[in-house]
């Protein structure tokens, strides 16, 4: 039994480095680089979510720092009236408020923690893909795919080009003759 598992790893072998000489570097390369540059995209759109996020977080505090202040005048009020059930429920909205605002606090500064994250996840990513780009580039400009492309285009002679070696030719039988 260990033989025929040794002729199959042999056989996935020799198969799988068949499939690797027919990838195409290139095509790999190009492939690459769309998978990239399609994350990248995802996690600018990820940030960009964290950071209208994070912008309502800031506008909910205001508001609650401003409700604050509200409530604040009125339990001056209230305690100036001498109502001490009405100024129990304003100080029961204060501290409602107050909870809700640390709240607040604390999902802004994970919101907050999360974008820096990502922002740095990006630009790790843009640095790769960059890298990427260069080496796609480099590869573009080796002499083999730079030879191919000459070649393609040396392809087409001129007749003019035909009709001077031709009398190159000519002049050449002539004087081996003499």
């Amino acid at each position: 039994m260990s033989v025929l598992n040794r002729l199959g790893r042999l056989f996935r072998a020799d198969f799988n480095a068949v499939i690797d000489q027919l990838e195409e570097p290139a095509i790999v390369l190009k492939e690459a680089l769309r998978e990239m540059e399609a994350a990248l995209a995802a996690d600018q759109r990820r940030a960009a979510a964290l950071a209208r996020e994070h912008a309502a977080e800031l506008a909910q505090q205001h508001e609650l720092r401003e409700a604050d202040t509200r409530l604040e005048a009125e339990l001056e009020l209230c305690l100036a009236a001498d109502d001490e059930p009405l100024a129990r429920s304003v100080i029961r909205s204060q501290l409602l408020a107050a909870n809700r605002l640390l709240g607040s606090e604390r999902r802004r500064a994970a919101l907050a923690s999360a974008l820096h994250e990502l922002a740095q996840t990006c630009a790790n990513a843009e640095r790769q893909l960059d890298d990427l780009r260069q080496r796609a580039a480099l590869l573009d400009a080796t002499p083999t795919a730079r030879g191919q492309r000459d070649f393609d285009a040396s392809c087409t002679v001129s007749e003019e080009a035909v009709s001077i070696a031709l009398l190159r030719a000519k002049t050449r039988r002539g004087e081996s003759c003499r």
